[in-house]
């Protein structure tokens, strides 16, 4: 009986809603065509090792104030030009081979959970952001390209995998949305998402987050079977305590 009752509990999903069908599939057909290789969704009960998240804050914390490389200017040009062709195969109508989501950019954060915004690219075909002008600007990306980068991570990363925004979605949706960039833009891709993610979740100080900048994580920018690497180089005592934690998986 104990046998099965932990075979039962393994099965559980950390999924917050039902995966958005549209968007796993263009998912994967974008994936296709940017990379060539099969996109693969993450676990439904995938969850971030705290090592690896602490790893992961210290790594952008110690690059914080680094002066941008040549490498990652180059990273943040590609993962520029990877985000525009995703919001234009997003937006552009479903007769034309897109996905005819309409995109609309708010002042105030548009959701109260993150089934609210799957629910309304599903049923409404629309995703919103809050803005960039609310928030602050972006150091490299003008505050559309911003906006545009929260709209096709929201659709390809969170909703295409039911995942929300707590330190465990975050990583899911990194896992998902970064297989869609091409290999030179995955490091500015990863310092946007895992790397910020990781800052506000293991830093003591993550409330106050730094300004965005750009952050170089070439090693970092791996695929998730790199997570031992990161785990042998990360002390025991790691453990979450930034603001994610008061989400529900």
């Amino acid at each position: 009986m104990a046998k099965q009752l932990r075979l039962a509990l393994g099965r559980l999903s950390a999924r917050q809603f039902a995966p958005v069908g549209s968007a796993a599939v263009h998912a994967r057909a974008l994936t296709k065509k940017v990379t060539g290789n099969r996109y693969q969704a993450p676990s439904a009960q995938l969850q971030v090792d705290p090592m690896v998240g602490h790893h992961l804050m210290s790594e952008y914390r110690s690059r914080q104030n680094e002066p941008p490389s040549d490498r990652l200017q180059r990273s943040y040009a590609a993962m520029r030009d990877d985000v525009n062709a995703q919001y234009e195969h997003m937006t552009r109508p479903r007769e034309e081979g897109g996905m005819g989501i309409h995109h609309e950019v708010t002042a105030e954060d548009p959701y109260a959970t993150p089934g609210q915004m799957a629910h309304d690219v599903r049923k409404n075909r629309t995703i919103k952001t809050l803005s960039t002008e609310t928030t602050g600007g972006h150091s490299f990306f003008t505050n559309e390209e911003n906006d545009r980068f929260r709209a096709v991570h929201d659709v390809f990363g969170h909703a295409a995998v039911g995942r929300g925004f707590s330190r465990h979605g975050e990583e899911a949706a990194w896992r998902s949305h970064v297989q869609m960039f091409s290999p030179e833009a995955r490091e500015a891709m990863t310092s946007e998402t895992r790397g910020q993610n990781s800052y506000l979740n293991y830093h003591p100080g993550g409330a106050n987050f730094p300004e965005q900048g750009m952050v170089g994580m070439s090693k970092l920018a791996q695929s998730p079977e790199a997570g031992a690497i990161l785990r042998r180089a990360t002390p025991k005592t790691a453990r979450p305590q930034g603001e994610q934690l008061r989400l529900p998986l």
